[in-house]
C-alpha cells in the first residue's frame, strides 16, 4: 500500500513495479488506484467484529451493519471501478449484504414463526435475485470479450489469408515462367 501511495505517479511506466501492482489497480479509474485496499479494509474489520465478538452474535451484527453501511455508501459516492457495471455490481453486492445482515438480526430477535419465514424467504430471495443479475451482467461481460476476440482472431486470419493468396500467386507466376522460359524472355524483350 504504501509502495502504490509512494509511486501512484509512475506506476503504469515502471515496468517491474507495475507487474506487482497491477492485481491492486486494475479494473479502477487511475484516482481510486488506492480502492483495493479500501475493500481489503472492509473485509478485515468485518472478520476483526465477527473473530472478537463471536460469543455475542447479535452484538456483531449490530457493528457489522453500519460498517456495511459506510462502505457501501463510501462506493456510492466514489464509483472506483473503470466500467459501470461492476460499480453497479459492487453497490448491489453491499446492498444485498446490508438486507441479509438486516434480516439475520430480525430472524434472531423474531417471536413469531410467520415473521421467521417471511424474513427466510427476504433473505433468500434478495440473495437469488442478486445471483441472477451477477449472472447476467456477467454473461455480458464474457460476450463481449467474446466478440473481441473472434474479432481480432478474424482479423488476423484475413490477413494471413491475404499474405498467403499474394504468396500463392506469386509462386503461380513464377512456376510458370520457369516452365515457359523462352515466353517470359520474349515478354521481357517486348517490354523493352
Amino acid at each position: 500500500m504504501i509502495y502504490i501511495i509512494k509511486y501512484k505517479n509512475s506506476l503504469k511506466s515502471q515496468i517491474i513495479s507495475y507487474k506487482v501492482t497491477k492485481f491492486f489497480i486494475k479494473g479502477y479509474k487511475e484516482k481510486k488506484y488506492f480502492w483495493e485496499f479500501i475493500q481489503i479494509m472492509r473485509k478485515f474489520i468485518i472478520i476483526l467484529l465477527a473473530t472478537f465478538l463471536r460469543n455475542q452474535q447479535v452484538g456483531i451484527i449490530y457493528l457489522i451493519i453500519p460498517v456495511i453501511a459506510a462502505f457501501l455508501l463510501i462506493q456510492i459516492y466514489n464509483k472506483p471501478y473503470q466500467m459501470h457495471i461492476f460499480n453497479n455490481l459492487e453497490t448491489l453486492s453491499l446492498t444485498i449484504c446490508f438486507i441479509s445482515y438486516y434480516c439475520v438480526l430480525y430472524l434472531t430477535m423474531a417471536q413469531s414463526e410467520s415473521i421467521q419465514i417471511c424474513l427466510f424467504v427476504l433473505f433468500f430471495v434478495c440473495n437469488c435475485v442478486f445471483l441472477f443479475i451477477w449472472a447476467k451482467e456477467y454473461f455480458k461481460v464474457v460476450k463481449k470479450q467474446a466478440k473481441e476476440i473472434v474479432s481480432k482472431v478474424s482479423s488476423k486470419l484475413n490477413s494471413i489469408g491475404n499474405y498467403i493468396q499474394k504468396s500463392t500467386s506469386l509462386v503461380r507466376k513464377k512456376i510458370q515462367n520457369f516452365q515457359n522460359p523462352k515466353s517470359s524472355k520474349l515478354q521481357n524483350y517486348k517490354k523493352l
